[in-house]
């Protein structure tokens, strides 16, 4: 059951993974957000598409807006996505955007952790 489960995930589109995502958060379904998580981070992988430094200015105001507990929660359950007061980066990452002409769009992008940075 649990593998025609993980198949019917496996063929939803990034942007229904991300809905449902912030679904699970906002009911507070959190064995649900690990499995969308888990869904998003294997849909994502290897696209890498967006300049660093725009990425971090996007999500960072997409955290400000949207920054429930919940979320940043979910967040932190990425691999090598910490969040601890301002956003600090370095794995693979998360991000959700939205383009000039509405549309939302997905990359998972390998962040660097500034020198010196723990």
């Amino acid at each position: 059951m649990q593998n025609s489960h993980l198949t019917i995930l496996a063929s939803l589109s990034p942007y229904q993974l991300f809905q449902a995502l912030w679904k699970a958060i906002e009911t507070k379904n959190y064995e649900k957000v690990q499995e969308l998580v888990d869904a998003l981070v294997h849909a994502l992988r290897g696209n890498q598409t967006l300049d660093a430094s725009a990425v971090m200015e996007l999500i960072g105001v997409a955290l400000h807006r949207r920054c429930c507990f919940e979320i940043k929660k979910a967040l932190t359950q990425l691999p090598g996505f910490a969040v601890d007061g301002p956003v600090k980066w370095g794995g693979p990452t998360l991000i959700a955007f939205v383009t000039d002409q509405g549309d939302v769009e997905f990359a998972s992008y390998l962040l660097q952790k500034r020198a010196g940075q723990r």
